[in-house]
């Protein structure tokens, strides 16, 4: 054990920075393993589900360019460079011949956690120029790596998580070379920061202010101008892989500027959302103690690129009008890089955090029993449980069943990418359809399982007694529980989130 304590010990003084990587590893590992189905639906519905229909139909239209979930190249919103990636991953499986998505998504996911690693190296390097101190360096390499929120949906194929993880990246360039090679630092920074608009359109309201500030802080243009220049390079270049895909020059740049600009607000929110939202990722109460110090001035004379950045970034958010929190993701860990650095200085200046070391100490000990209590919740948490299990499950029992889904109250889709090519998929989404079911002369022939999503489990009776008057007699076979993470979801907010709850039935038989 002394040995171990003394390796350990070892690591930590002669190599700090693979520490804080490996510490940060253990709950992406578990997330990859444990952590599946999808949060928000466009981690599954535009992303997934998307790259696997290229997959299994075709990447191509028949007028010669990309289509996107039934609709074509003129209509597509999204540049399509990360979910060709996706795409590209699925499609080295199927050549070894793995084809089944449950299995996929371990590889997905795992590629995703060793991105999700990018901020914390980032953050690290960033703290380690400003304080050069390891300790310092290593507390916030610590902070970012294990978050309670960020091995959860850092392994998730989310825009938003993967383009923030980019964007740091791009902020520690700007820090690396700001004193030796400011130029060639902008360049790397403008190249970084086009490569995560391409992934998230709207890091542009992130590095809208940083040619200005470079201009400001630099007393000369050129610092503005090299990021602008590679800016620039990856715009024009996402415009020719739009040219090439979608047959017009920034296409899905033009067509996401459009449907932005209609878009209406999904939900009623508040403008102090987005900050509430950082507040709390960044683990309260130390989050509230951050955001105080974030506004000194010495902390905004030496950090106004990542600064001006990153509430430029909430700002532009806040006054649109569709507001959502998956929106505020990108800028995350930009923030606790910032909060690790608003401490340093106050600890700099007066020598402590807080004059009183017994409130010191209980700041840190209730953010970090916080932090832990919802780490351990989150990281194997399994989302949407309810829509994938009944997939696989009937998927093992017969690959080419014929289902039919009872979803009148539950608007998601069924992720049938899960399940075999043969498998057939029905779908009840309003009652009156019911009517059409009536008339199928032999229903135990037209359907081997039926599934019923009922909005709460006290409604079955209800759902079966109506689905059997169609149907006919059915047989209980097994049913799939909400996961703990969709139960309490839906206890918060039962409006917007069902608990996925599934009951799966065949015919009886006659």
């Amino acid at each position: 054990m002394s040995k171990f304590i003394q390796s350990f010990s070892a690591l930590i003084h002669e190599r700090p920075l693979t520490f804080v990587i490996l510490a940060s590893l253990i709950p992406r590992i578990i997330a990859v393993i444990w952590s599946q189905g999808f949060v928000h639906s466009d981690d599954y519905y535009d992303t997934v589900m998307i790259a696997h229909s290229w997959l299994t139909q075709g990447l191509f239209h028949e007028n010669g360019y990309l289509w996107w979930r039934g609709r074509t190249s003129e209509e597509i919103g999204r540049f399509p460079l990360y979910t060709l990636s996706l795409w590209s991953v699925m499609k080295i499986h199927y050549y070894l011949g793995v084809t089944s998505l449950e299995t996929i998504m371990y590889t997905l996911r795992g590629l995703h956690a060793l991105l999700s690693l990018a901020p914390v190296w980032a953050c690290y390097r960033i703290v380690e120029i400003v304080t050069q101190d390891k300790r310092w360096a290593i507390g916030a390499g610590l902070y970012v790596g294990l978050n309670f929120a960020l091995p959860f949906l850092g392994v998730r194929c989310l825009i938003e998580i993967v383009g923030g993880n980019i964007w740091l990246v791009a902020m520690y360039a700007l820090y690396r070379w700001r004193d030796e090679r400011p130029e060639f630092g902008a360049l790397l920074a403008g190249l970084l920061t086009g490569l995560a608009w391409m992934v998230r359109f709207q890091i542009a309201f992130a590095a809208l202010p940083i040619p200005f500030v470079l201009w400001y802080e630099r007393k000369s243009i050129k610092p503005a101008l090299w990021y602008s220049a590679g800016v620039s390079i990856m715009l024009v270049l996402s415009g020719f892989i739009d040219w090439y895909f979608l047959g017009e020059f920034a296409r899905s740049t033009l067509m996401n500027l459009e449907i932005n600009y209609r878009l209406l607000p999904l939900y009623d929110m508040s403008a102090l959302f987005y900050l509430a939202i950082i507040l709390l990722m960044m683990t309260p109460p130390a989050s509230f103690v951050m955001l105080r110090w974030m506004f000194k001035s010495i902390l905004w004379k030496n950090h106004l690129p990542l600064i001006a950045s990153s509430f430029c970034f909430v700002l532009c958010h806040s006054v649109i009008a569709n507001k959502q929190e998956r929106f505020i993701f990108p800028i995350v860990t930009a923030f606790m890089t910032i909060g690790a650095l608003a401490l340093w200085y106050r600890w700099r200046e007066r020598g402590y955090i807080f004059k009183s070391k017994a409130l010191q100490r209980s700041l840190i000990g209730v953010a970090a029993v916080f932090n832990l209590v919802f780490l351990l919740f989150l990281t194997p948490a399994y989302t949407k449980k309810g829509l994938i299990e009944p997939v696989l499950e009937i998927k093992k029992l017969n690959s080419s069943a014929h289902v039919l889904f009872i979803q009148p109250d539950l608007r998601h889709y069924i992720p049938f990418e899960y399940a075999a090519p043969a498998m057939g998929r029905y779908y009840l989404r309003e009652w009156r359809q019911m009517d059409d079911l009536r008339n199928i002369p032999d229903p135990s022939a037209a359907f081997d399982f039926i599934v019923i999503y009922p909005p709460d489990k006290s409604d079955l009776p209800a759902y079966l007694d109506s689905t059997q008057s169609a149907l006919g007699e059915l047989e209980f076979q097994f049913s799939v529980e909400p996961s703990y993470y969709d139960e309490l979801i839906q206890t918060l907010n039962p409006k917007h989130n069902p608990d996925f709850a599934a009951y799966v039935y065949t015919p009886a038989a006659p």
